[in-house]
């Protein structure tokens, strides 16, 4: 499913994109980009590329795993959407938290099987966090630096192009289908 999502969205990415960002946003997103055969450069500011993921657990909540399937949890995106908007009391984005419960089966899915990150289902964890059914996947040192480690050598396995010690201080986009030029500021 995400290798169909990848060559889908390959028709609308740039020749060249550039990421600023080493944690697992960054890693996750020029891994996909690279599979969409779009040419990248991770830009991290950092000596090695980490970010947060690095000081956390690496755990990801997922609905619809294979993983959660083997280990016969019952679960699906809508069931994750309405978890989301009751535990954040109907103050998150419906929009963007219906596009990370559906989106969250098949990337766990990558992950695992296109990337080889061992993750694995938590059995018990259903019902804390604001979660109805077992959704939390660990790795098995349940290290947010093992995570990272991890997407660092499926990047390196995808050629992806990562840039450390740059200080990105001003981004410039250009937007294809809108023949708009974008200038981000970076803080």
């Amino acid at each position: 499913m995400a290798s169909r999502l990848i060559k889908h969205i390959s028709q609308w990415l740039p020749t060249l994109m550039c990421l600023s960002s080493g944690g697992a946003a960054g890693l996750t997103a020029t891994i996909a980009a690279r599979q969409a055969e779009a040419e990248v450069k991770l830009l991290e500011r950092d000596a090695h590329p980490a970010g947060i993921t690095a000081m956390n657990q690496g755990n990801v909540c997922a609905a619809g795993s294979a993983v959660q399937r083997e280990a016969s949890v019952e679960d699906n995106a809508e069931r994750f959407y309405e978890d989301i908007i009751a535990k954040t009391r109907g103050t998150a984005d419906p929009v963007m938290a219906r596009l990370v419960a559906e989106a969250s089966g098949a990337t766990m899915n990558w992950l695992i099987g296109d990337l080889g990150i061992p993750y694995a289902v938590e059995l018990g964890w259903g019902g804390f966090f604001g979660h109805s059914a077992d959704r939390m996947h660990a790795l098995p040192s349940k290290t947010g630096l093992k995570m990272s480690e991890q997407l660092q050598a499926a990047a390196a396995r995808a050629g992806v192009d990562v840039v450390c010690g740059a200080h990105v201080q001003i981004l410039y986009a250009l937007f294809a289908m809108s023949n708009k030029r974008n200038q981000i500021n970076s803080t």
